[in-house]
């Protein structure tokens, strides 16, 4: 289970619009609303609401956790020099991942993994770039208890402020290797990754130790079974 909060990207008329700064997403032509800076008692009440929400997923059955840090949501608002001019302890982003990795191993069971999805490049001027969010991911990794912390990065990338990118098949595969040599945490690749053979190529010359698909399998939502005839596999399937 994926756990996100939108942030600044919140398109629900009724709800509070917070962010780490008061920055439009597009102010020419503003698609979202202006957000709030939020005071220390919005950012407790966010982070106890990632540690409840990974009390339910346990309950509900979840082996797997993903905290969405990625695409322009709140976590990466805050680890973006784009969307966050604070002056405080969170000025660069790690003391709110910080906190909410805390918050939810708190009520996770050790042995079940917790993952992260990051936006490795903003695609834009002094933004981020994979050898930073690396940095800021070891920052948070060393004041992490052992057994704690991340297991997995699902590196992808964009999505915090408006930009052209520049997207061609296995785009972001170069970030997650970056990020993965840095980090030495295991990572998951994607973006246009369109057959059988790529994905094993980036595999197999340990480029990454998952990939995953996305509108590859609304094209083909069969496509791990033609995949294993490409590569001469037998799985097993319900």
């Amino acid at each position: 289970i994926q756990l996100a909060h939108a942030g600044r990207k919140c398109g629900v008329p009724s709800e509070d619009m917070i962010a780490p700064s008061p920055v439009w997403f597009e102010e020419a032509e503003p698609s979202y609303r202006l957000p709030r800076e939020m005071n220390f008692d919005d950012i407790h009440t966010v982070i106890e609401a990632f540690k409840q929400a990974a009390r339910r997923a346990h309950e509900a059955g979840f082996d797997f956790i993903e905290l969405h840090g990625a695409h322009g949501y709140l976590i990466n608002e805050y680890l973006s020099p784009l969307t966050n001019f604070r002056k405080d302890q969170y000025a660069d982003g790690t003391l709110f991942l910080e906190e909410i990795l805390t918050a939810v191993h708190s009520v996770w069971p050790s042995h079940l993994p917790v993952g992260l999805r990051i936006s490795a490049e903003d695609y834009a001027e002094g933004g981020n770039l994979p050898e930073h969010l690396a940095e800021k991911i070891n920052r948070v990794m060393k004041k992490m208890p052992e057994g704690q912390g991340i297991d997995l990065i699902n590196v992808s990338s964009g999505g915090v402020v408006p930009a052209r990118i520049n997207v061609f098949d296995g785009y972001q595969t170069r970030h997650a290797e970056i990020v993965r040599q840095l980090t030495q945490i295991p990572v998951m690749s994607g973006g246009r990754i369109k057959t059988a053979e790529m994905a094993d190529e980036i595999i197999r010359n340990n480029r990454a130790e998952l990939v995953f698909l996305g509108r590859q399998l609304l094209i083909d939502p069969y496509f791990p079974l033609h995949a294993a005839v490409t590569l001469k596999q037998e799985i097993d399937y319900a």
